[in-house]
């Protein structure tokens, strides 16, 4: 279209669609600092361009589709450093979904963002604009767990409206939901109907009052995954474990004399709702397993916020397990000396 940015999004199994707007625009704050958002009115369009209409081209393949977009800003320099001719680009992707491995991870695009490095007094957002009627409502996640409403205020300035965002914050009507699910932690908001807006990097260049000296010239590459599903649709917490997944660490295998074989652990048998938050060597021949529960208890999905039944002792098939205790979540106290065969978890439970 005119704008050169997404106009609107699908999602077929569900059989929902809305209009959506996304964009990336800045804030220009000459008061703002490590520990304090003080911007300078509404936020701007990057670049001198009102319109902010981006470069973009498309590149196809068999296993994902790529939007590639260069923001019209950039040129100048900044603490006698020449910035590139644009801090803000993004790669929008669209995987097939015919390909992918887990079918639950369907209908959803992925949006990497290049940022950086930015002019002083410049916060970088990224605005979603839907026809979704939320009436200023949304949700964000409180420290990774359930999820809260928040109610923009429109008595407060925007610094005064912004939470912090772990991994997730959504807005719904009666129709349909759409969430983005991060890579690392942002501050939201929703100062408008239908409308989601994420932090995405900041460079005060401001001291003093404002905490610290922050001047961050840093370029940085976050992710998210922008879903659209049916109201309180299970997906966000999904997608949420898809896209955060762990750390994965290599090291050559030697060979010595004595050595084990080489085994893997199996959680075949951790039901969908259950997360493994903890699973480490606790001394000799013991380890210590933390389990939590993914869904609150509030009606957040009405099968998936149910009681789960976890037989304990068949979690790890390749370990020969002779007792569980279980303990209190710092393991201070033994609270059970010996579990039974199951183990049933409530929502919002950590074990």
């Amino acid at each position: 279209g005119k704008t050169g940015r997404i106009s609107q999004m699908n999602n077929s199994r569900d059989s929902v669609s809305i209009m959506l707007d996304q964009d990336i625009k800045q804030y220009r704050s000459a008061a703002s600092g490590a520990y304090n958002f003080a911007p300078q009115g509404e936020p701007i369009a990057l670049g001198s361009s009102p319109s902010n209409v981006p470069i973009s081209y498309v590149s196809k393949g068999p296993l994902v589709n790529e939007l590639y977009q260069i923001f019209p800003c950039g040129g100048h320099s900044t603490n006698n450093q020449s910035l590139s001719p644009s801090y803000a680009q993004q790669v929008l992707r669209l995987y097939q979904q015919d390909k992918l491995v887990d079918q639950n991870a369907f209908n959803y695009v992925e949006a990497q963002f290049i940022l950086g490095p930015l002019p002083s007094h410049t916060e970088i957002i990224s605005v979603f604009q839907s026809d979704i009627v939320s009436k200023g409502t949304f949700f964000t996640d409180s420290n990774g767990y359930e999820f809260q409403e928040r109610k923009f205020e429109y008595n407060l300035n925007i610094e005064g409206n912004y939470y912090p965002i772990v991994y997730a914050t959504f807005i719904q009507d009666r129709h349909c939901q759409l969430s983005l699910v991060m890579d690392r932690a942002h501050g939201g908001t929703s100062p408008l109907n239908g409308c989601l807006e994420v932090m995405l990097h900041r460079n005060p260049d401001m001291s003093g009052d404002s905490g610290p000296v922050m001047t961050d010239n840093d370029v940085i590459a976050p992710s998210m995954r922008i879903i659209l599903s049916s109201p309180y649709s299970p997906l966000v917490r999904i997608h949420a474990q898809l896209h955060n997944f762990p750390l994965l660490a290599y090291s050559a295998v030697v060979k010595t004399a004595g050595s084990v074989s080489p085994y893997s652990l199996s959680f075949s048998n951790l039901p969908p709702t259950i997360h493994l938050l903890t699973f480490t060597k606790w001394g000799k021949g013991q380890y210590l397993v933390r389990l939590t529960h993914l869904f609150s208890v509030i009606d957040e999905d009405p099968s998936m916020s149910q009681p789960v039944t976890i037989p304990i002792y068949n979690l790890f098939p390749s370990l020969k397990v002779i007792n569980i205790q279980e303990t209190t979540l710092t393991t201070t106290k033994v609270l059970v000396p010996s579990c039974p065969r199951t183990v049933t978890m409530t929502a919002k439970d950590i074990r």
